[in-house]
């Protein structure tokens, strides 16, 4: 507007701010006194990589405003009181988020303790928490405690964030969501590298740099994988790289259907008897395989379950290369080593035997 004699008013802009579907993160405080002496302020502001902004206003948050500086906007609102809930936001699109917001509690002296909890959904089920937390802070400290940064938070399109405050009422300052990419360092020998994972939302492959595959079948104690595409989120895979590369995994919210057959499964924790046919991708060098297992496998990590196969460990083809025994070889990462013998019950042995022995991964007959 115009500004007329000494007249002075208060200019607010949000921590976030979105131009041409992109959210630019500008620095604290958020608010600027224009006077006839300084009319102008610049604001810096960096390229963020939020997705979803609500900043809380009279316009969505009922309440009353409590005004500071350092808050998005200038102002944050007494949005939830003492055991009550609020909704933040809905998630527009499905993908694995870190979750950034800042709450605090509406005592302005320092040593208030503050209980709050964020959910998706519903807040009456604990299986829906994303956080809980207790510490002392209060408008005075807002910067710091009352800053809070969730990694790692898998949200499906149409999840709702809802508050739910503890022991006080609290006021909500904003609420952002910035879409996560999973990234892998994959390592354990030279030249090609592999790691087993199991997709958390919809995933697509094409364009990462990282080859995905399943367990399609078993043949002569060999596993063979097929390579894939897209998966949709819990399809246990295993994902082909070279050592040392850093990707990052893409997403994708289109429909993605499961693989039609799969051989890999996920763990959900529970023990694994030696007389089970289950077996973990490992790097036996000079070789990857996959080696039988007993004991408990950590809930989320990646197992083979095939029919009954006495093998202490299965070589690994790869579809279109099982025409025969003679066709499947052992995956030494690209790199070749005089005289490494195996039988065919894939037990690596000093020196090849009478019968048929697999060779620096050829079939040889020794008489």
């Amino acid at each position: 507007g115009t500004l007329y004699n000494d007249e002075t008013k208060t200019i607010s802009w949000s921590k976030y701010i979105e131009k041409d579907g992109t959210y630019y993160q500008a620095t604290a405080p958020f608010q600027f006194t224009v006077t006839k002496d300084a009319p102008t302020k610049e604001i810096s502001v960096t390229e963020s990589q939020v997705t979803q902004f609500v900043e809380t206003t009279s316009g969505n948050w009922a309440g009353t405003g409590v005004e500071n500086a350092n808050l998005s906007g200038g102002i944050a609102y007494r949005g939830v009181s003492a055991g009550g809930t609020k909704t933040m936001l809905t998630v527009s699109e499905t993908g694995i988020y870190s979750i950034n917001y800042a709450v605090f509690s509406t005592n302005t002296g320092t040593g208030k303790e503050f209980d709050f909890s964020l959910y998706k959904n519903d807040a009456s089920v604990d299986a829906n928490l994303i956080e809980t937390f207790s510490v002392n802070h209060s408008v005075n400290n807002v910067l710091t405690t009352g800053t809070r940064t969730i990694k790692n938070v898998t949200l499906q399109a149409g999840d709702v964030i809802i508050a739910k405050s503890g022991n006080t009422t609290c006021a909500l300052d904003y609420i952002a969501l910035a879409k996560e990419a999973v990234s892998f360092t994959l390592g354990a020998n030279e030249g090609v590298s592999y790691k087993s994972y199991v997709t958390k939302v919809a995933t697509d492959f094409t364009a990462n740099g990282l080859e995905a595959y399943v367990a399609t079948g078993l043949k002569d104690s060999k596993v063979i994988l097929t390579k894939i595409e897209k998966a949709p989120a819990g399809t246990p895979v295993i994902l082909k790289g070279t050592k040392g590369q850093t990707t990052a995994i893409m997403f994708t919210a289109d429909e993605v259907a499961a693989p039609a057959e799969n051989l890999l499964k996920a763990s959900t924790g529970t023990a694994i008897s030696a007389s089970e046919s289950k077996y973990v991708l490992a790097f036996n060098d000079p070789n990857w395989e996959f080696c039988h297992f007993e004991g408990t496998l950590s809930a989320g990590k990646v197992y083979l379950d095939v029919p009954a196969a006495s093998a202490k460990s299965l070589e690994i083809v790869f579809d279109g290369q099982t025409t025969g025994i003679n066709d499947a070889s052992r995956l030494n990462a690209e790199t070749t080593k005089e005289n490494i013998v195996f039988n065919l019950n894939g037990q690596r042995i000093a020196a090849p035997q009478k019968g048929i022995n697999i060779i620096n991964g050829r079939k040889v007959i020794v008489k």
